[in-house]
């Protein structure tokens, strides 16, 4: 009779573990599982997952960059890499520099921070993303101690 009554909390016990565990996932990632099952996220992340050329002109120089970029989405999520390929300033300390990228979807924003790899560098970019394929947005850094801006387009190559 004893083990019964133990059996039966302990049951009891790891029923209710399992429905405060299903119910807390659902909570915090309920957006993230519905996102990555909805038709509508998945026709976005076509969209943006795959290679960009990509235009970005500085505030504080005027130099405009050529941009590599490499962008993979999963459900809201965005991951990607940027490489400088040109510049319209000779010999530009920018060509080569290689950036990480990550950030989220929503209504066709897509808001991305960045880290130069092997480097310091860091900034956000928001963008919004259309049918044709097309990117357009700004760029947020912090150059010489200064904030600055870009204005960012791109089409998917």
């Amino acid at each position: 009779m004893g083990e019964k009554i133990a059996v039966e909390v302990i049951v009891g016990l790891v029923t209710f573990a399992a429905g405060a565990l299903i119910m807390w996932a659902l909570k915090e990632y309920g957006r993230a599982i519905r996102t990555f099952f909805s038709d509508q996220a998945r026709a976005n992340a076509k969209l943006i997952s795959g290679r960009w050329k990509v235009k970005e002109t500085y505030s504080d120089n005027k130099e405009t960059v050529d941009i590599d970029l490499d962008l993979t989405c999963v459900g809201e999520y965005v991951t990607g890499e940027m490489l400088i390929t040109a510049s319209t300033v000779a010999n530009s300390p920018e060509i080569g520099k290689k950036f990480s990228l990550k950030g989220a979807t929503q209504n066709r924003v897509i808001n991305l921070t960045w880290q130069q790899i092997g480097g310091a560098e860091t900034g956000a970019l928001t963008v919004v993303h259309n049918d044709v394929p097309a990117l357009v947005g700004y760029g947020l850094y912090v150059y010489n101690q200064k904030a600055c801006t870009s204005t960012f387009q791109g089409k998917k190559t």
